[in-house]
């Protein structure tokens, strides 16, 4: 999640699973000392930000951990507005789409989304 700025004061993060007390949803940020790491490789692992607005998201970007060597190396982005219902992320014409990103552990990946 870019989340450079330490913005997760002004939104909640919840994940699938937790690695350990040194890996939970909040340290989900660029260039942290550590980040967060699912307890598990099984799908489905996730990573949930709760705006508590309808807001506009315009890029994603990952980072792989600074301490232990894990990082992600493929996801899919849901929205929904209930926290029930979600839609897949389309990326503009493919329904479900899965991106693919290169298997780094420090350095930064961009995504920028397409509405």
């Amino acid at each position: 999640m870019a989340n450079e700025r330490g913005l997760t004061r002004y939104f909640g993060l919840t994940a699938s699973s937790e690695l350990d007390s040194r890996h939970r949803a909040g340290y989900s940020r660029l260039y942290g000392i550590t980040s967060w790491c699912s307890s598990s490789v099984s799908s489905p692992q996730y990573l949930e930000a709760d705006f508590r607005k309808v807001i506009t998201v315009t890029g994603i970007a990952t980072q792989g951990d600074n301490e232990v060597d894990k990082w992600v190396t493929s996801y899919t982005i849901s929205y929904g507005y209930d926290r029930q219902t979600w839609f897949n992320y389309a990326g503009g014409k493919v329904k479900g789409r899965v991106l693919i990103i290169q298997s780094e552990q420090v350095v930064v990946i961009n995504y920028n989304l397409v509405c």
